[in-house]
């Protein structure tokens, strides 16, 4: 049989993908047809992806109601800030930015109380934590392992009232804790 052209193939798997997506490596391919999928998903993983350049398109004005994972891992982006898409995925469980450059997280963050784990390990650039974290009311798991350049963690960082499991291992440039981090009461495993 003859080759299939590789836009229609996307185009038709992008169709068919009913739950989850994983798009992994494919630079070139036009995301804009991902817009009117993407209620239906519960999963979309994204790795080694230049994104939010070439998604952003297709979350352009979707409140993503299904999605509970988006794994972002080794993703290259242009800008340096989580796009403000994602803060309208309130049902999202799992975040993985795992890898990722970026600076810093936006603000509205603190809008994804349904969140309960997310992966920031090896964001090598992000500096710091926005002071809305602390609303992060369901996050029990948190990875900041190897963000190198995180100097602090916010005052709001003892109002994770769910968090159990906290990563710190790596964080060079984090020399002290917030006075709020006696209240992280839930807290079982702590690596430094």
């Amino acid at each position: 049989g003859s080759a299939k052209d590789p836009a229609v193939a996307w185009q038709q798997m992008v169709e068919h993908a009913h739950v989850d997506l994983h798009i992994l490596g494919a630079r070139g391919l036009d995301f804009s047809c991902l817009g009117k999928h993407f209620n239906r998903w519960q999963s979309l993983a994204a790795a080694n992806n230049l994104f939010p350049e070439q998604l952003a398109p297709g979350l352009e004005g979707q409140q993503l109601v299904s999605l509970q994972q988006l794994e972002l891992s080794h993703c290259w982006w242009q800008s340096d800030v989580l796009p403000a898409a994602i803060e309208q995925a309130a049902g999202l469980q799992l975040l993985t930015l795992s890898g990722c450059f970026i600076t810093s997280l936006p603000d509205s963050i603190g809008k994804l109380s349904s969140m309960q784990q997310l992966d920031l390990s090896y964001c090598e650039q992000l500096s710091c934590l926005p002071d809305s974290f602390g609303q992060l009311s369901a996050l029990q798991q948190l990875d900041l392992r190897g963000c190198s350049q995180l100097r602090s963690l916010p005052d709001s960082f003892g109002q994770l009232s769910a968090l159990q499991q906290l990563d710190l291992h790596g964080c060079r440039q984090l020399r002290s804790l917030p006075d709020s981090f006696g209240q992280l009461s839930a807290l079982q495993q702590l690596d430094l």
